[in-house]
C-alpha cells in the first residue's frame, strides 16, 4: 500500500523561497527587514 503511494507522489511547490544567492537560508533578515519597514511605516501616521 505503502510503496503505491510513493509512485503517485507529488512534491509540494515551493511557494516563497528565502534562500540567497550563496544558498544560505536567509529568512530572519527578510522579516527583520519587513518589520523594519512596517514599524517606519507605522511611526509617519
Amino acid at each position: 500500500k505503502v510503496s503505491a503511494e510513493m509512485k503517485v507522489y507529488q512534491s509540494i511547490p515551493t511557494i516563497a523561497d528565502f534562500k540567497n544567492e550563496d544558498g544560505s537560508d536567509n529568512l530572519k533578515e527578510t522579516i527583520e527587514a519587513n518589520y523594519r519597514k512596517e514599524k517606519k511605516k507605522y511611526c509617519r501616521l
